[in-house]
């Protein structure tokens, strides 16, 4: 974990600087895009997988590394267009591959910062995932990342890996819901369908 002075101090300018401890489950891409500084042990794989290489690598004495990655949003499809009632749109999911018996598949979710209302900053909104079998039963809840409200910037990208694993028992054909819920708060994104305001939204699994 590195402050942010000390990376403005090296560059000899300022400019914002996120922490992030999540970015296996989670990325930000700020409408001009954003560097990426990932510093892991010398035994750690790239937390997020990307279509990406780093520009840049140190390798420190003790193994240790540190990888600069350039991230473009145009690593997100806009393929859905689906606004909430607290600022934030679905533009993207889908999966990595066929819901299984037994097996983990990876469903991503992306949002876009379309509005930053006054409440959002005691928000922590964290994507969800429930999967249902053939008859119906929730045999899965997926829980993704909390971005919290205070750290929404307009315009900003947030991209979500929620890891699904089915039991060995589960009955295809499977159905998915999905949506943002604030625990703390009791308190869910509702997702526009038509003309009604829904706090779940059903994703097609392939």
């Amino acid at each position: 974990d590195v402050d942010g002075w000390i990376l403005n101090s090296f560059a000899g300018r300022l400019f914002e600087v996120d922490r992030d401890a999540e970015a296996a489950r989670t990325l930000y891409l700020p409408e001009r895009g954003a560097v990426y500084l990932w510093f892991s042990a010398a035994e750690s794989a790239q937390p997020f997988p990307l279509p990406l290489e780093p520009f840049g690598r140190h390798t420190f004495a003790d193994g240790g590394k540190v990888e600069a990655w350039r991230i473009p949003r145009q690593i997100v499809a806009e393929t859905r267009n689906v606004p909430s009632d607290k600022g934030i749109t679905l533009i993207d999911a889908h999966f990595d591959g066929a819901l299984r018996p037994g097996e983990t598949a990876y469903l991503f979710l992306s949002f876009r910062v379309d509005a930053l209302l006054p409440e959002r900053v005691n928000w922590l909104l964290a994507p969800f995932a429930h999967v249902y079998d053939a008859e119906g039963r929730r045999i899965l809840i997926a829980d993704g990342a909390v971005t919290p409200g205070w750290a929404w910037r307009l315009g900003d990208l947030q991209r979500k890996r929620l890891a699904l694993s089915l039991p060995d028992s589960a009955q295809p054909p499977f159905r998915v819901e999905i949506g943002l819920y604030d625990g703390v708060h009791q308190l869910s994104a509702h997702f526009q369908r038509g003309e009604a305001w829904l706090p779940s939204l059903p994703i097609e699994p392939p």
